[in-house]
């Protein structure tokens, strides 16, 4: 008999600033055979007694965990009192949201609840590059690693990590790859007709606005890593690593990086070696959003044992591979294995770093006992249960 459900898509959810995750426990699928309390004489099965090849999968929609770093003036410490249409995106003050971190502020960056939750003490740092623990288990886990420097008008970017382990291996190896889930860059719209058109500039070839024109330079010393500014504007996006760049034709030229922004000036990370023209313009990327908070994500992983390639996927797209240096099969942990968190279980300010905690979706996760030829695309997971070490779907809909 065929079914056909219908309705609204249900997942597990991890919220912003929650503390959590699935247990399967071991204890409770495996009995103690010889009532020693040493797991390594069990009589296991599935996930726990395999070894060799292994494919895993899951469908994920993350969450922002970087936070809308807009509404504050790095100088003075206060909320721009501008009106909202004269505003530019990325200063504008963050709604309520499941799905997106709370603004925080550099300057004073545990005022709020979200920065105690997850440090935006220094960049490159906490939140920044925060760890988000997808499945957990001691030789095998998979996780997004957000991979950015500030939250100025910049969403969280996330790469997979991948950290595998055989039992003769001393310690796990680590495959990182690009980010790839990032914030869309094609703000094509205005709020208003003074929402600071004449401030928007370059387009890309499907007609979006890339570059928001954020000050112009003044007549002081522009030598060095210094560009004076001709106006004390908070229009230009304060915090360390904004990216800053300057016009040249058509083209958009990066300048450097934000390290200190003055009332007058702003100093980048390294010396721009430019020669300045007084009034010229000065931008920065177009408002990012992210997206990706309503999608879905097919990451998979695939790992041969014969080779010991291991092979990593999103959208069925490879992103990264890697071969082990192991000379031995590799096994699963014989302890319990987490989802969305690690299971170290902290509480309190920066328990979400110590458990690397998961803020997103989880629809399906699946992990089949040979390696697939060819990872495809789909929006449901699609398990041959007779390969099925693992199944787990999250998605209930609707009667």
């Amino acid at each position: 008999m065929y079914h056909i459900l219908g309705g609204k898509q249900r997942s597990l959810k991890f919220p912003i600033m929650c503390n959590g995750c699935v247990k399967l426990d071991y204890s409770d699928n495996i009995p103690d055979t010889n009532n020693n309390n040493n797991a390594s004489d069990d009589i296991a099965y599935g996930l726990w007694a395999h070894k060799g090849s292994f494919t895993f999968e899951s469908i994920i929609t993350p969450y922002d965990i970087n936070g809308y770093g807009g509404g504050w003036d790095d100088i003075t410490g206060v909320v721009s009192g501008r009106s909202f249409s004269d505003t530019p995106p990325d200063l504008r003050p963050t709604p309520a949201s499941t799905k997106i971190m709370p603004a925080g502020n550099l300057a004073t960056p545990n005022i709020q609840f979200s920065g105690d939750y997850l440090s935006m003490q220094n960049a490159g740092a906490g939140r920044f590059k925060h760890e988000m623990m997808i499945f957990y288990n001691t030789n095998f886990q998979v996780s997004l690693l957000n991979n950015t420097e500030y939250n100025q008008n910049q969403p969280a970017a996330y790469a997979i990590k991948i950290r595998i382990k055989t039992p003769n291996m001393a310690t796990a190896t680590e495959i990182t790859t690009d980010n790839v889930i990032s914030p869309t860059n094609d703000r094509s719209f205005i709020y208003s007709a003074t929402d600071g058109i004449e401030q928007l500039e370059g387009f890309d070839t499907s007609g979006r606005l890339k570059y928001w024109k954020v000050n112009t330079v003044g007549t002081l010393s522009n030598s060095g890593s210094q560009i004076s500014l001709s106006s004390n504007s908070i229009d230009f996006v304060a915090g360390v690593g904004q990216e800053v760049y300057r016009r040249v034709g058509n083209k958009f030229v990066l300048l450097g990086k934000i390290n200190i922004k003055t009332a007058s000036s702003i100093f980048l990370t390294q010396a721009h070696n430019t020669t300045f023209t007084a009034g010229e313009s000065l931008y920065v990327k177009s408002y990012q959003e992210p997206t990706y908070i309503n999608k879905l994500h097919q990451i998979s992983c695939v790992y041969d044992n014969l080779t010991k390639k291991i092979s990593v996927f999103l959208d069925s797209i490879l992103v990264k591979e890697q071969i082990l240096t192991a000379t031995d099969d590799f096994e699963f942990d014989r302890t319990d294995i987490f989802l969305g968190a690690n299971g170290t279980n902290a509480t309190g300010a920066g328990s979400a770093t110590t458990n690397k905690q998961f803020m997103g979706e989880l629809h399906e996760m699946y992990i089949a006992r040979n390696p697939q030829n060819k990872v495809r695309r789909h929006s449901n997971l699609v398990p041959n249960y007779n390969d099925t070490l693992m199944y787990l779907r999250f998605e209930e809909v609707d009667a």
